[in-house]
């Protein structure tokens, strides 16, 4: 019953697959979320992401 803040990689009729960011500088990681583990839900347009080349350089 905790606050997940992740990127939402890919939908499908069962659930959610995540990137959840990683802490301190560690890697972000995959995660699986049914849709009835899910309580409440809400959406972050993210409009600076930069492409995945840039964060790794």
């Amino acid at each position: 019953s905790g606050e997940l803040v992740a990127r939402i990689l890919a939908v499908d009729e069962d659930g959610l697959d995540l990137e959840v960011p990683g802490v301190k500088g560690r890697r972000p990681t995959s995660r699986r979320l049914a849709f009835d583990e899910i309580a409440r839900a809400r959406v972050e347009i993210e409009f600076n992401r930069k492409d995945k080349k840039e964060e790794e350089a």
